[in-house]
């Protein structure tokens, strides 16, 4: 079988390193994989797109005659039978395709990786929400978030009619997304998780090398990570725990402003590491900690448990629940409709370091959820749909 990923852009992301396992995973069972997107890759994601899948690259997401036209082109010449669009919600590449498989037997499957009833467009206008207290102004912003998330929602729906099987991450995401698009259930919607992108031989928690460590690993923004937090829960215990270390993993726009906020609060035993390969720190790290707001199904949260790193998180969206049992394999810290309490996660966390037997029997119990996300179950998933 002859399989496309379709990509909106192939940036440092989640979607881009979960699409080139699987395409790695389609090859290895004996189809073929290429990818197609529409703005050109990170140097750094197309090095690690694998050796046997074929990379076409469009510069822009116009609704052009130029786009359909080379879509058209790969669709015929590398005779496509499955497109798996990356991207569930923005319509416009969707039409595109839509256009471009006229009058060819090709299925379409659409996968979306967040949490459907919220999005980066939504959440900023909330943010802007809580962040005024103008009577006028809250009532133009209540406005647009009804206009955003209308628009959201017809592009969504859009998307879900014109795929032959929609993809979901979560069995909790399933009534969210019906819920939010005014759709009845429907055997259209499938849910499959994304699978462990690392080398499961090399996903082995080893207790003798956990050092006094924890780590935030990710991108760094507002809108959805709220990495801000982390510095709120570290201001309470760093002075508490002075042999632990708290580390930053990844990079992002906030990390200026994250590092100033360390520096005038006179916080210490932070560092930031920048864009580095997760699993030195995976090795070495203890607890793990998340505050985003929402999420899909976070790639780092699977894949650091795998190596024993014992997650304290955010309860802010339902697929947490399906990878954390609370107080087993990590913690849990609950969703409120006062917002986020950094005391909470703190003495969460305080507990993890001043009880280390607890907490290594938790580590050894998080180091058992591979078993749930290795590639071989999840392409199970995938072969069961793309042979239907």
């Amino acid at each position: 079988m002859n399989i496309l990923f379709l990509m909106k852009n192939f940036k440092v992301g989640g979607i881009e390193v979960v699409s080139n396992v699987l395409a790695q995973t389609f090859v290895e069972h004996g189809h073929k994989a290429a990818i197609f997107t529409f703005k050109e890759p990170t140097p750094m994601m197309q090095e690690q797109i694998p050796a046997q899948v074929k990379l076409f690259v469009r510069h822009d997401m116009r609704i052009s005659r130029a786009n359909i036209n080379a879509l058209r082109k790969v669709l015929v010449d590398e005779k496509i039978d499955v497109i798996i669009n990356q991207w569930g919600l923005p319509f416009a590449q969707t039409l595109i395709a839509q256009i471009a498989r006229r009058g060819l037997n090709i299925k379409y499957i659409s996968v979306y990786h967040n949490s459907p009833d919220t999005n980066a467009r939504i959440q900023d206008v909330n943010i802007a929400l809580q962040q005024t207290s103008s009577l006028w102004k809250r009532c133009l912003l209540k406005t647009k978030l009804k206009i955003v998330s209308a628009i959201t929602r017809q592009s969504m729906r859009y998307v879900y009619r014109q795929s032959d099987y929609y993809i979901l991450l979560s069995p909790s995401f399933v009534e969210k997304f019906c819920t939010f698009c005014h759709l009845p259930k429907e055997a259209k919607l499938i849910t499959i998780p994304n699978p462990l992108t690392l080398p499961e031989v090399q996903c082995v928690y080893r207790e003798e090398l956990k050092r006094k460590q924890v780590i935030y690993m990710g991108r760094m923004d507002h809108n959805q990570k709220r990495v801000s937090r982390v510095i709120d829960v570290w201001e309470k215990l760093y002075k508490r725990f002075p042999d632990w270390e708290l580390h930053f993993v990844g990079d992002g726009h906030e990390r200026k402003t994250l590092e100033q906020s360390v520096k005038d609060r006179g916080l210490t035993q932070v560092h930031f590491d920048g864009f580095c390969h997760p699993i030195p720190f995976y090795q070495t790290g203890t607890i793990l900690i998340q505050t985003s707001e929402y999420e899909g199904f976070p790639l780092v949260l699977a894949e650091s448990m795998c190596f024993g790193v014992v997650p304290v998180v955010y309860g802010s969206y339902s697929a947490v629940y399906d990878i954390i049992k609370n107080k087993q394999n990590g913690i849990i810290c609950p969703y409120t409709p006062t917002g986020f309490d950094a005391d909470i996660m703190a003495e969460a966390i305080a507990w993890l370091m001043k009880i280390p037997d607890e907490r290594i029997q938790m580590a050894c119990q998080a180091a058992q959820t591979k078993k749930n996300f290795t590639t071989h179950k999840i392409y199970q998933s995938w072969e069961t749909i793309l042979k239907a």
